[in-house]
């Protein structure tokens, strides 16, 4: 213990050596910087800023004073009992530290022989999501990518027919679905009533239109209803054939 209030004593004696230091160098420039202003213009900046300095080199110079006597307090062994508080101050703290880190450390070790099987079970999950993600995000760039080049690719009258086509209908191209960017017109007529007197449902048998051109000038029509999808094949302008019908099987 003695060795180590000596070590200590040295290490505090030391360091306020240095703190002295540095309030001799402040002081000194602070006394030529006095000087400086008093031989230059008189203003009232000046005189204020001189009183200021001033002050603070009778600040600096009390600092020394308890400093130093600081210093033969420490060699002289008077604060030797302060310096053993000190100590056993740390010797306790460290002491709390080692015994929280070992519980800590034990803590965590029953945790993690209990969790063994489960930890393992969740990062093989953990890194299988992380895959499926991955894989996941390359494919829809891709995609991105492959629709951004067809829609690049677009022949000029099929885009402007898609501009001033409605979005019930559209084109097929390059197995993308483009359809039209009007928004669908109101048919005035769904409030209209039949013979019988009851509203006609023009929403039940709204349908769906994408043109398909194919070599030859064939031209196929994709039709769906509510109820049906229906293939048309039209060449030129000939009038369109039915080629196919089926009956939609979908619960509305």
């Amino acid at each position: 213990m003695n060795n180590n209030i000596k070590q200590d004593r040295h290490v505090k004696i030391n360091n306020l050596r240095n703190d002295i230091k540095l309030i001799n160098k402040s002081i000194e420039i602070d006394k030529e910087t006095i000087k400086l202003l008093k031989n230059g213009e008189i203003t009232n900046y000046h005189i204020k800023e001189v009183a200021k300095l001033t002050k603070s080199v009778k600040e600096r110079i009390d600092k020394k004073v308890e400093l130093e006597l600081k210093i033969n307090l420490y060699l002289s062994g008077k604060l030797d009992d302060e310096i053993k508080k000190e100590q056993l101050s740390y010797l306790s703290k460290l002491d709390s530290i080692k015994t929280l880190k070992k519980q800590k450390k034990d803590k965590e070790s029953l945790l993690k022989s209990k969790a063994s099987a489960k930890s393992k079970s969740y990062y093989h999950t953990i890194r299988q999501e992380d895959r499926k993600s991955k894989y996941s995000l390359k494919n829809q760039i891709r995609s991105f990518r492959w629709i951004q080049k067809t829609v690049d690719s677009l022949p000029h009258y099929m885009e402007s027919k898609i501009k001033n086509t409605t979005a019930d209908k559209g084109y097929l191209f390059k197995n993308l679905y483009l359809f039209g960017w009007k928004k669908e017109r109101n048919d005035n007529r769904r409030n209209r009533k039949n013979k019988m007197g009851k509203k006609r449902n023009i929403e039940k048998n709204k349908e769906t239109v994408i043109f398909d051109k194919k070599r030859g000038n064939i031209l196929e029509i994709h039709e769906w209803t509510n109820d049906y999808y229906r293939l048309y094949s039209k060449k030129g302008k000939d009038k369109r054939e039915l080629i196919s019908e089926r009956r939609r099987d979908i619960d509305l």
